[in-house]
């Protein structure tokens, strides 16, 4: 170093593969952790989807907590002699079938 102008070069100068090599593992956990994030993102938004399709789906019957409650297994004898069951959101019993007995009984006035 005889020469003012000239500059110092360091002993041990990285090469071009250690510096690419640093960066390509620096590259890894980066998309590593993107992933990661993008994954939790998905899970998320699929878990809010769910969440907020079932409070808007009318369902059974519904108790002050929002538990399904079902109906009760009680019978309604209808005139012909069958039987019908409750059913539907409001657990009210379905209409009698109209029999061939119960339509000929009702007199039709013209």
């Amino acid at each position: 170093m005889d020469n003012p102008n000239e500059k110092a070069v360091p002993e041990s100068v990285p090469t071009t593969r250690e510096l690419l090599g640093q960066d390509a593992s620096k590259n890894k956990s980066v998309k590593n952790i993107l992933i990661v994030l993008i994954c939790l993102f998905i899970l998320s938004v699929t878990a809010a989807l769910a969440y907020f399709i079932g409070k808007v789906r009318p369902t059974q019957n519904r108790d002050e907590i929002g538990t399904v409650r079902p109906c009760t297994l009680e019978a309604k004898i209808c005139p012909d002699g069958s039987s019908v069951g409750r059913q539907g959101p409001a657990c009210e019993f379905a209409e009698c079938p109209l029999s061939a007995s119960t339509e000929s009984a009702t007199p039709v006035f013209k």
